[in-house]
């Protein structure tokens, strides 16, 4: 009797083991949908205002910042300072995945010391870092290299 006990109790064990070890597996081999969905969407700038810095790869001293906005692929900044949306285009956006190219036409930033810096027109090609942050390079009209990075500052 008591080996027939014995026995039964280690059949449950080894059955909830199995059971166990199957759902573990499950469990740690499915990514969480959430992760999934936050790496994509990382690869959108869709709708979100960013703030950027880039820095002359010829004179490294000089640095512009700003902030822009993207909607339907269209980059917007603000027309003045104080314009509450940003409503004048200042580009366009080919996103492909973790890459994006943009393309600007009057593209405006400012110096550390708050001088505006008008009538930006270039190329930039952008790489997803991690979520919220790309970075990359940025060729100007003029042919300057600028060294570019942007991060997700609201939505």
């Amino acid at each position: 009797m008591k080996t027939a006990k014995r026995k039964s109790k280690s059949v449950e064990r080894v059955k909830f083991l199995s059971v166990l070890l199957l759902i573990t597996c499950q469990v740690f081999n499915s990514p969480p949908v959430s992760a999934n969905n936050n790496v994509y969407d990382a690869g959108e700038f869709e709708g979100a205002v960013w703030k950027f810095e880039m820095t002359s790869k010829a004179e490294r001293r000089k640095t512009l910042h700003g902030r822009f906005r993207v909607e339907n692929n269209v980059l917007y900044q603000k027309k003045t300072p104080d314009d509450p949306s940003y409503s004048k285009a200042v580009g366009k956006n080919y996103p492909k995945k973790l890459k994006t190219r943009m393309i600007l036409t009057d593209f405006r930033a400012f110096t550390k010391k708050g001088k505006v810096v008008t009538d930006l027109k270039g190329s930039f090609w952008l790489d997803f870092n991690r979520l919220g942050h790309w970075s990359g390079t940025m060729i100007d009209g003029k042919g300057t290299h600028w060294k570019f990075k942007c991060v997700r500052f609201q939505e």
